[in-house]
């Protein structure tokens, strides 16, 4: 049988694995009234950052440097992922990534990427994963550009009010005529072409965000 811890390659394997890091007798969990615990072994980048500040280290450097390591490694692999989306996605809103950064700093205080997770785990076990990856799963529907869809605006013409918007029931467009370089007459929604309907619905998108 292979002894991985023996073997330098796979010395470091499971460093950031949280599933085997908290069955160790040294791990403290955190306690479910205290979210932020300097005496917990898992910490919020505000707990961090309160500690290294205590020490006189600038967090802002630590974490400019993190950011780097992150933006170098996505544009690493650019180019796999727009041939990936080009090929499998049809629209480019219909879909979106969360990846997940295991960093290590060293005694210099230099970050190095051990991995990348693709859809890392979101389960809550605590009062701090529960606030850490609430606010993680709403600044990603944020981003990703997720919004509350009434579907009556979309279905019952007496219903808009607040909701109302470029796709309403009814709505007309102005038409742009190509030898006056102008726009004349309005369009209705009912007129328009399968392309310009998708154009029309990814620019409502935008506008809502």
């Amino acid at each position: 049988m292979e002894i991985y811890s023996l073997k330098l390659p796979h010395r470091f394997i499971h460093l950031t694995n949280y599933s085997i890091n908290k069955k160790s007798e040294t791990y403290v969990p955190n306690d479910d009234h205290d979210e932020d615990q300097e005496s917990a072994s898992k910490w919020t980048f505000a707990t961090f950052k309160t500690y290294l500040d205590s020490i006189g280290i600038d967090f802002n450097t630590i974490f400019k440097n993190i950011e780097d390591v992150v933006v170098k490694t996505i544009l690493s692999i650019e180019g796999i992922l727009f041939t990936a989306n080009v090929n499998q996605v049809p629209h480019r809103h219909n879909c979106f990534e969360l990846f997940g950064f295991d960093i290590l700093l060293d005694s210099k205080l230099k970050p190095w990427l051990l991995e990348v997770n693709l859809s890392p785990s979101l389960a809550c076990e605590s009062a701090l994963d529960l606030k850490v990856k609430g606010d993680l799963i709403s600044d990603l529907f944020n981003l990703a550009g997720v919004v509350p869809l009434d579907q009556r605006t979309y279905s019952e013409p007496n219903m808009f009010g607040k909701n109302q918007n470029l796709m309403s029931y009814g709505a007309t467009i102005p038409n742009y005529d190509k030898k006056s370089s102008s726009y004349t007459e309005m369009k209705p929604m009912e007129n328009l072409t399968k392309e310009e309907k998708a154009v029309l619905r990814e620019t409502n998108e935008e506008w809502e965000r």
